[in-house]
């Protein structure tokens, strides 16, 4: 016998449905294929199933909702291996022993960490006045970079970047993933028509999680998915870019910083596509301006 469930619910990141009146998950009569009733409860599920095959789909305010609901639900969402798991499956790059380190520093060690960086920043948002990195106690910076094609992990990787020396401070901002010369072979083919790259670009779907550590504090600066595509038929060349716009409760409009990706595709001796650089830079609002590493935050 089928169980259905009677209607949606609030949407969680991967389009799993969930009510925010979760106890109406955790005991109800669900109506049967056959016209009769049963009743079930999420409850009767073993721990490791509700916690990697239900929990893990949800996104962070349905999580707070689930965490109210009964002692069971409570418990496991408030283990740190949840929290940790959960970290490691949405962002393969968090899985570094480097990283682990510094996400035990958070106040509340993996919890912490997702909550920072599983919201994407959004142009009429605002960063609190308390989240600013202050460059003169913050050495390093951290990236953790995941870059995907559909399903396809193309890219998993954390970059450390120093942020004391003179050449970081009086230099435009930029971060490079990749060593000038390294280059990341794909089985993807590349594209022959413009439609081929419009497909491309929704295939693609990137994070970029910039982390200070001294602080115990993250954020993603990436959109999830391309904004911008720029071809170049004559150098067998794609640019795809990712951007996110932040601005200060302390400052005007005027001085929104861009953070601007740029996820660079070349065409391989065998027709398949190469990726040649993974990027961040800042920049002004007017797209001009580039900002220098001492004055981004």
């Amino acid at each position: 016998m089928r169980i259905k469930s009677e209607r949606a619910l609030v949407t969680g990141r991967t389009g799993i449905t969930i009510r925010s009146d979760l106890p109406w998950l955790v005991q109800r009569q669900f109506p049967l294929t056959d016209g009769g009733t049963a009743a079930t409860s999420i409850l009767t599920l073993h721990p490791s199933i509700i916690q990697t095959h239900i929990l893990t789909r949800l996104d962070v305010s349905a999580l707070a909702s689930v965490a109210t609901t009964c002692s069971q639900l409570h418990a496991i969402v408030s283990q740190e291996d949840f929290w940790a798991n959960l970290c490691h499956s949405t962002w393969p790059s968090t899985s570094s022993p480097s990283i682990r380190h510094v996400i035990r520093r958070f106040p509340h060690g993996s919890r912490s960490f997702f909550h920072d960086s599983a919201t994407i920043p959004r142009p009429n948002t605002t960063i609190p006045r308390n989240s600013h990195i202050n460059l003169d106690r913050t050495p390093q910076l951290i990236s953790a970079v995941d870059l995907y094609h559909r399903r396809q992990l193309l890219l998993s990787r954390v970059v450390q970047t120093e942020t004391v020396s003179d050449s970081f401070r009086c230099s435009p901002f930029r971060v490079d993933i990749l060593e000038p010369e390294e280059v990341v072979q794909t089985h993807i083919r590349y594209p022959e028509s413009d439609e081929a790259y419009r497909e491309l670009m929704r295939g693609l779907r990137m994070s970029w999680i910039l982390i200070d550590a001294s602080g115990g504090r993250a954020m993603t600066v990436s959109s999830r998915t391309p904004i911008g595509l720029l071809q170049s038929w004559q150098s067998g060349t794609a640019e795809f870019w990712f951007m996110s716009v932040m601005t200060s409760n302390e400052e005007p409009l005027s001085k929104l910083k861009v953070c601007r990706l740029t996820v660079r595709c070349v065409e391989a001796v065998g027709g398949e596509t190469e990726v040649r650089e993974v990027s961040l830079e800042m920049e002004g609002i007017d797209g001009r301006t580039k900002l220098m590493g001492g004055r981004v935050w």
